[in-house]
């Protein structure tokens, strides 16, 4: 392995055993059109992209200053200079978030295609072993991890229904086989924003269609294979093991290798019963101080919202869309943040989605323009509409909450979409008891029923999930009204 005058060593070796060869050894080739170039020269690949640095991942602000950048050429200018591998695939993540795979920019006097840059770090990191780098290119550049069709074959003959992407929707559940093509089309449309999850999701599928054959014991319990629990479980491993929080865990998760990542799959799967309460042992807070009852009453005027004739769910994807928020939105999250270490907005496994309050409280200020956008940033990274607004209401209910209850400090920041999750849970089970013991099998059903319902009425069911997290350090368990 190596690189040798610009030229990748493997490609180097296959050139000269090609150029080296004997008339003799190709004389089977002489009808085909063989091209006038050199073989060595059609091999040869320049490196346009410096690799003289130290790659080493990027601090979560880092990462963000980029994802806030929308200035092209800054951009290019940035990655002409950048010699860390974890920064050039930052730079190009956003590049091709504002451009196509096919959009060309200069270097070094000749244009490159966005393509040819990523495939360029893929290479290079795949050498490197820097498996978060490899699998962020292969997810930007939609590849698909071969054999990945017979693995989802190999589970569904075993009659197991698959689940890819943390959205719950009946499309979401795969229950025949898929091409490569609808696989994919699946995966990027329900899996989470981070591209690296496509291909974590698909080496995921990748062992169970393995391990369904060599140890089917392990499935005799699963009727639906759920990839994204799957990799929540995984998350939470690490996040016991190493006392981090989830989006640190989840980073890295996606550095570790191939073989790792099967070999903890498949201990997973052991252990699956003892751990599937894992991840929610993970998300309780903890409030500071003698907390007596804590008191909410709804004071939003969601009691007001007129009744929309195409219902709810419509009616939170129309808004969602419009994205409209009230003047006193992100004064409502300022004040959010003097109640809680932190706020985690959107995926809660994305690193760039969480508000440390010690930081935004010091570094900015609640007018600031870069406050502002740094919401903006973490609401644009919400692809359903629905979810968008939904979120939008269980911040308004949670400053409402706090608001109410000024003296409550939480040691640990708020999840929205834990807080959601458990929301969802608790509506469901209170219209349907006897759902608790196989909650798993209706979530699809859950997650539609709760999108119908009213703001007045959801947003009882979120302060109610607050509470259901919330254990107080003085081992009071506290009560909420609402």
């Amino acid at each position: 392995s190596g690189v040798v005058d610009g030229i990748p060593v493997r490609h180097e070796h296959m050139a000269q055993l090609l150029n080296t060869a004997t008339v003799e050894h190709v004389e089977h080739l002489h009808d085909l059109n063989l091209p006038k170039e050199p073989l060595a020269e059609l091999l040869y690949k320049p490196c346009m992209l410096p690799l003289n640095g130290k790659h080493q991942t990027l601090d979560p602000n880092e990462e963000l200053k980029i994802a806030l950048n929308n200035d092209l050429s800054s951009l290019v200018d940035q990655l002409t200079q950048a010699n860390n591998l974890y920064e050039q695939i930052s730079l190009l993540t956003q590049l091709v978030s504002m451009q196509s795979l096919e959009y060309c920019i200069e270097l070094e006097g000749s244009n490159r295609r966005l393509y040819d840059l990523i495939e360029e770090v893929h290479a290079h990191a795949g050498r490197l072993r820097l498996w978060s780098v490899l699998r962020q290119a292969a997810g930007l550049q939609g590849k698909v991890i071969g054999d990945i069709d017979l693995a989802v074959g190999d589970l569904l003959v075993a009659q197991k229904f698959i689940q890819v992407g943390r959205s719950y929707h009946d499309d979401s559940l795969i229950t025949r086989p898929l091409s490569d093509d609808e696989l994919l089309q699946r995966i990027r449309q329900y899996c989470r924003e981070d591209v690296r999850d496509q291909i974590l999701t698909q080496e995921v599928l990748l062992y169970l269609g393995l391990l369904i054959k060599a140890r089917p014991e392990l499935f005799s319990e699963l009727l639906t294979i759920r990839a994204s629990q799957l990799i929540i479980l995984l998350t939470s491993q690490i996040v016991r093991t190493e006392k981090s929080t989830a989006d640190q865990a989840y980073e890295v998760l996606m550095g570790l290798s191939p073989c790792d990542i099967q070999s903890r799959l498949e201990a997973v799967l052991e252990d699956f019963q003892t751990l599937a309460d894992l991840p929610q042992q993970m998300e309780a807070l903890h409030a500071q101080g003698n907390t007596q009852t804590l008191n909410w009453q709804q004071n939003l005027g969601l009691d007001k919202l007129a009744i929309p004739e195409e219902g709810w769910l419509a009616w939170r994807q129309h808004q969602g869309i419009i994205d409209r928020r009230s003047n006193q939105f992100l004064a409502k999250i300022w004040k959010i943040l003097h109640h809680t270490s932190g706020l985690v907005i959107g995926n809660k496994l994305d690193k760039r989605n969480r508000l440390s309050s010690s930081l935004v409280l010091s570094d900015m200020t609640e007018g600031e323009q870069a406050f502002a956008l740094l919401i903006e940033h973490m609401f644009n990274n919400i692809q359903a509409a629905e979810y968008r607004q939904l979120t939008i209401e269980t911040l308004e209910a949670l400053a409402s909450f706090f608001e109410q209850n000024p003296s409550l400090k939480i040691d640990e920041a708020i999840v929205i979409d834990v807080t959601i999750g458990h929301a969802v849970n608790l509506a469901h089970i209170d219209e349907y008891p006897d759902h608790q013991a196989n909650y798993d099998e209706h979530k699809i059903q859950a997650w539609e029923q709760f999108y119908a319902q009213s703001p007045a009425h959801s947003t009882s069911f979120i302060i109610s999930a607050l509470n259901h997290l919330l254990t107080v350090r003085s081992n009071e368990e506290p009560t909420v009204s609402a």
